[in-house]
């Protein structure tokens, strides 16, 4: 366990310097050396998730890239649903994948478990400003002329 904890720990390090390839096998060292560690898969799924190209999408579509990736995540949380990190990780891939009704959900169950998830609240803010419903606009009311019946709403 200490060693799978020293490997994931290099993983993460190599993940933040970009070095993907490196991190991956860390965290697959780390995962080997403890498969019921779910930290360790999720960082695995994460970095295999950084090395693929994300898709550029048209309005509506989605793309199969992180299928089998999104599945790692649904049956690491199907053991630990209040899992916060695998959370926010499922919920950016599905947003790349093109689900963004699921992936806002993950992220706001990311940001309700852990509330100081800048990036997760970032995420659900967005996705409101972008999903409003607008409601329709109503004529402009006709107001009393000049600045009084302003004021005074005549």
């Amino acid at each position: 366990a200490i060693n799978a904890a020293l490997e994931a720990q290099k993983a993460e390090l190599c993940l933040k310097k970009n070095e993907l390839a490196t991190a991956e096998s860390h965290a697959k060292m780390a995962n080997l050396a403890d498969p019921e560690q779910p930290a360790y898969a999720a960082l695995l799924a994460w970095i295999q998730a950084q090395q693929r190209p994300v898709p550029v999408l048209e309005e509506g579509k989605t793309s199969p890239v992180y299928d089998d990736l999104i599945r790692t995540f649904d049956e690491l949380l199907k053991k630990e649903p209040s899992f916060e990190r695998a959370l926010f990780y499922r919920a950016t891939l599905l947003q790349r994948a093109g689900h963004a009704e699921r992936s806002f959900k993950d992220f706001s169950r990311a940001l309700e478990l852990n509330p100081r998830n800048i990036d997760a609240a970032r995420e659900v803010r967005l996705y409101q400003v972008r999903h409003k419903n607008k409601p329709q606009e109503s004529p402009p009311e006709k107001s009393g002329g000049g600045l009084f019946g302003k004021l005074f709403k005549r």
